[in-house]
Formats: C-alpha cells, sequence, structure tokens
C-alpha cells in the first residue's frame, strides 16, 4: 500500500465513519477526547476491507497505535475541546517517536484531525522541528474537519 491508498483509506474512513457521529453531537466533542474510539473504527474499517490490523503495538520499546497491512506504523491524534492546546505538541511527539524507529524499515505515518481553523499547522511542525514533511491536508465535506497526513518514510 503506497501513500496515496493510505490517505484514500483515511479520507474515506473520515467521511463514512467519523464525520456521521460529529453530525450526530455525539461523545467526540466530549471531555476525555475521541483518539481511542478512533483508534478501534479504523482498525474495524480496515479489516471489514481485509486488510490486517495490530493496535497499541509495542515496538522497540514504544507503543504504536496501528500496524497497517503489516507495513505502515501509523500514530493518530485527534483534536478534542480539551486538547486543542496540546495537540501540536504531541503530534510532534508522534513524529520523533516514529522516526526513533527503525524496525523493518516499515513507512511511517502520523495522521490526526482538526476541528474548525487552528492556524498554520504545517508551518507550526516545519518550524519545531526544523524539517519539512511529505504531507498532506484535506477538508472533509462540510468543513467539519481536516484530516492531515505525514509521512515520514
Amino acid at each position: 500500500m503506497d501513500i496515496n491508498e493510505l490517505v484514500t483509506r483515511f479520507e474515506n474512513f473520515s467521511q463514512t465513519v467519523i464525520a456521521p457521529q460529529f453530525e450526530q453531537h455525539t461523545s467526540l466533542y466530549s471531555k476525555g477526547g475521541w483518539e481511542g474510539w478512533a483508534q478501534v473504527e479504523a482498525a474495524k474499517y480496515f479489516m471489514n476491507q481485509s486488510i490486517l490490523v495490530d493496535r497499541e503495538l509495542n515496538v522497540d520499546g514504544k507503543r504504536i497505535d496501528l500496524l497497517i497491512n503489516n507495513e505502515w506504523y501509523v500514530e493518530l491524534k485527534c483534536q478534542s475541546i480539551d486538547n486543542s492546546q496540546n495537540l501540536i505538541p504531541g503530534v510532534i511527539k508522534d513524529i520523533i517517536k516514529l522516526q526513533r524507529i527503525d524496525q523493518f524499515h516499515n513507512p511511517k505515518a502520523v495522521i490526526f484531525w482538526t476541528l474548525g481553523d487552528i492556524g498554520d499547522v504545517k508551518g507550526n511542525i516545519q518550524a519545531i522541528l526544523n524539517k519539512t514533511y511529505n504531507s498532506i491536508e484535506l477538508h472533509l465535506n462540510g468543513g467539519w474537519a481536516t484530516l492531515h497526513v505525514y509521512a515520514l518514510s
């Protein structure tokens, strides 16, 4: 699976699984966040398409959110009402964590959702890490969120 297919699958997941939850004003807005829920739902979504997924994998002493298709190490982050200030620092921690993993030279990606306009995400990440990444930002239907994908390898 290449980065384009990974992005397309996460875009479809966002539109078909996550978006309806936001439209129903469910607990995704609640304190405590929705990253755990997104991990489980992403795993189910990929497995329903006959794609292997492991969750909460221990790699080189670090916990990785998802291993997709025995190929992609993926970290997820989800902006919620109580983590807006910590979202970008959390994304940066995940980028650094994945960069330190060299197991089998698997490709790595950090995938996250932002709600509304939180400024220049790409510029902030580049400024802090002093590095440019292959990244994609997709504004999802209705403008309810932006899907960000950072390919690290």
